[in-house]
């Protein structure tokens, strides 16, 4: 394991997504990883998705692990093509279908979202055995919430003509086409998420991605003082802030230093692999680039439309 200096920014692509490099997705990451201040921006994404707020305990049990936060990715997406024509209507036997996770996992998701009212059952009036699951703006947000992140750390780097993100927050149907749009591409060649394995690893675990942004996080602010990571990584804290037990902490900081990943002693980060330093910067312009062209694409609609109203 090495511990990683200060980061230049990294001027290659992560060796898992390099044959992707002339894809126009690809082609604005790279130009998003030159950036010397890259490592701030990443920062200031960690400290977004770290903040607290009193609601958030409960969405980060949701939302804080990988198969339910893909199954609302998909009800978002089932919604918005449906509601486009182009696709059978949103029911729970749809979204059962998708592979994710078993019908009776999905089905507990789905009963958990329309307890805390992410989600509306529609009950059709030709036949009221049947019910379409509409999301709500609440749940929108809470599924837009790391892609909205990185859109304007995006727009910090590359300031856009109008601000891309609250072309999005202000219109709900804007957003959810954004989330379907991105579901769309990620069916047709995922290359924003599995290229990455030790994140694939900790998203599959409970709040394991959050947790993961505490440790990177605290990587920057190690190097740019003026953000200190003020609770540093102590598993109570963490434990505290994304709603899981102290031991689940303890156990995901074990199997990251058995890994070779990265190492936390006595609520610090000790020790990160370079590699992964790199690996996570990729992901992250990845991300970046990807809703970036995205909300371009949205925005530009939006555009037209308002065009076409005058």
């Amino acid at each position: 394991m090495n511990s990683s200096p200060a980061p230049l920014a990294c001027k290659e692509l992560y060796h898992t997504v390099r044959q992707y490099g002339q894809r126009p997705l690809w082609r604005l990451a790279t130009e998003f990883l030159q950036r010397e201040e890259l490592g701030r921006h990443i920062l200031r994404y960690c400290v977004e998705m770290n903040r607290e707020r009193s609601p958030r305990k409960t969405s980060n049990k949701i939302f804080g692990q990988q198969f339910r936060y893909m199954i609302c990715f998909n009800l978002i997406s089932n919604y918005m093509s449906w509601q486009r024509g182009d696709g059978e209507p949103p029911t729970l036997k749809m979204l059962q279908e998708t592979g994710f996770a078993s019908p009776r996992h999905v089905a507990d998701l789905i009963a958990l979202l329309r307890d805390s009212n992410h989600v509306i059952a529609q009950r059709q009036t030709t036949d009221r055995r049947l019910i379409y699951l509409i999301p709500s703006p609440k749940l929108l947000l809470e599924v837009a919430r790391s892609p909205l992140s990185f859109l304007k750390i995006s727009e910090d780097i590359k300031p856009a003509d109008r601000s891309l993100a609250n072309v999005l927050v202000k219109n709900p149907d804007f957003l959810a086409l954004w989330i379907g749009r991105s579901d769309e591409e990620f069916k047709k060649l995922d290359t924003v998420f599995q290229p990455f394995a030790n994140i694939v690893q900790f998203s599959t675990r409970d709040a394991g991605y959050l947790i993961l942004t505490a440790v990177i996080g605290s990587y920057y602010s190690n190097i740019y003082h003026e953000e200190p990571w003020e609770t540093g990584l102590a598993p109570e804290n963490l434990a505290r802030r994304f709603g899981v037990s102290r031991q689940h902490v303890r156990n995901l900081f074990s199997e990251a230093r058995e890994s070779g990943v990265f190492a936390v002693n006595r609520g610090q980060l000790s020790d990160i692999n370079a590699a992964f330093v790199s690996e996570f910067e990729t992901w992250s312009v990845g991300q970046m680039a990807h809703y970036r062209l995205l909300a371009e694409e949205i925005a530009n609609l939006a555009a037209a439309g308002a065009t076409s109203e005058a």
